[in-house]
């Protein structure tokens, strides 16, 4: 429409002539032949001819006017439309890559800690059941944010195929998107640029070696502080301790890898030291001690409670009992097991397998055997008595137990001393103990 507007304004001013015009006509008849020949010049005359030619001109340059103003409005409005969905997309990948960055590993992770804190007995199941809601509204939240980010797409796909088909804002669009596509090449050069420049920054460079060794031609290790051996530095220069400069260390200074000990002459000569050879030769003699046998301590085992109760039944042992492994000593009332075991059942029913993998290890950290957990899953009932036995054969050395009294988790019930071995204790005098050392032989004699 702009375009035949501009045709039509063209044409009218192209047309545009005088209506008024001079005649000038000359007439001969011949009179041989009695005809007449006439000879005619017009001249147009411009009179007054804006003032009854213009208005037509001016109402299709009005019209013309008019509808590049419409036309420059709905370019506007795209382009603005445009920035703005262009703006709300930056907007959503802004928020999609946080979600997929932080919020969904954040909540993954409180629910994985949530899972490891109820399977080791650490936590409850409202809090692991609440982490996954957590985890499930972080994923619909991520899904819905990618519904509109993909709803912004296409209407900026529609909007730039809109502006390609009009030629005004075509010609904008191209100058935006060459201005957008030199901004993000610029950002791009620089980001590039300064990576280079870090990297060659904290690129490792040769050591520097330091007049003194340059000019005696000894290889230097380090430099360090004097007063501070332990720091070692690559380059000479002042102490960031002392206000000192830093002192070479050279190859054939570090003696700290070659074997032996290495003196100075000098130092031979103050202490009067002499060499001699090594030899390996017998110097012994019989030591006679008195000793005494005991039970030995690392064969030492420690039978505990393992959850809070009531003791039921003590089963008839003293202290010198010798027993076998496997032996009851008391049966236990444990209503903290009920309860786990109760909520393993539960938890069983909702057909979650991690969950209930996690429920089946929190009953094992509560210090239920393997045994016993899979009676509780296999009968479905719980079961709260459970009868504490001897870890190994031996010796009761103490019992602590007895019928009827409260135990707290971790409470000791018996000690338990192995008799596979048993050690001998006897006190050598300092003046005897010079030929011994380890792996000699020695004779007992019981009396």
């Amino acid at each position: 429409m702009q375009a035949m507007a501009l045709a039509e304004t063209r044409e009218a001013q192209a047309e545009t002539k005088g209506d008024w015009s001079w005649e000038v006509a000359y007439s001969r008849r011949d009179r041989r032949w009695g005809d007449m020949v006439s000879f005619q010049v017009t001249f147009d005359l411009p009179w007054q001819q804006e003032r009854r030619q213009a208005p037509q001109i001016k109402a299709k340059q009005l019209e013309l006017q008019r509808l590049e103003a419409e036309q420059e409005d709905v370019t506007r409005r795209h382009l603005q439309e445009l920035e703005d969905s262009a703006s709300e997309l930056a907007a959503l990948n802004s928020q999609i890559e946080r979600l997929q960055s932080a919020g969904m590993g954040l909540a993954q992770g409180r629910a994985e800690l949530a899972l490891a804190n109820y399977q080791s007995a650490k936590g409850d199941l409202s809090a692991v059941l609440a982490a996954r809601a957590q985890v499930r509204e972080t994923h619909w939240r991520l899904i819905d944010l990618q519904a509109q980010r993909d709803t912004v797409i296409a209407r900026l796909n529609s909007l730039i195929a809109d502006g390609r088909e009009n030629p005004m804002t075509n010609t904008v669009f191209k100058k935006a998107a060459t201005a957008m596509a030199w901004l993000a090449a610029g950002i791009a050069l620089g980001w590039w640029l300064s990576q280079w420049r870090t990297a060659g920054s904290h690129a490792p460079g040769p050591m520097s070696a330091s007049p003194e060794a340059a000019a005696t031609g000894r290889k230097v290790l380090y430099w360090y502080d004097p007063m501070v051996p332990a720091q070692r530095f690559d380059k000479p220069g002042k102490s960031p301790y002392m206000d000192m400069a830093l002192v070479p260390r050279y190859a054939d200074e570090d003696s700290q890898a070659s074997p032996g000990l290495n003196l100075s002459a000098q130092a031979v000569q103050a202490l009067g030291l002499r060499t001699a050879t090594v030899e390996q030769r017998d110097m012994g003699s019989d030591v006679d001690v008195p000793g005494t046998v005991l039970l030995n301590d690392r064969e030492v085992s420690i039978v505990q409670a393992r959850s809070a109760g009531f003791v039921e039944r003590v089963y008839a042992r003293a202290a010198g009992d010798v027993v076998t492994a496997g032996a009851p000593l008391a049966d236990l009332l444990l209503p903290e097991w009920v309860a786990a075991q109760r909520e393993f059942l539960a938890v069983r029913g909702l057909k979650d397998e991690s969950l209930t993998a996690a429920a089946r290890q929190r009953l094992l950290l509560l210090g239920m055997p393997a045994s016993l957990v899979a009676q509780v899953e296999r009968t479905g009932e719980p079961q709260g008595r459970y009868t504490v036995s001897f870890p190994q054969a031996g010796m009761v050395a103490e019992l602590m137990v007895r019928q009827g009294m409260t135990v707290a988790a971790g409470a000791s019930l018996a000690r338990v001393n192995g008799l596979a071995s048993v050690w001998i204790e006897a006190a050598v005098p300092e003046a005897q103990s010079g030929p011994l050392h380890t792996g000699l032989d020695a004779q007992v004699r019981l009396a």
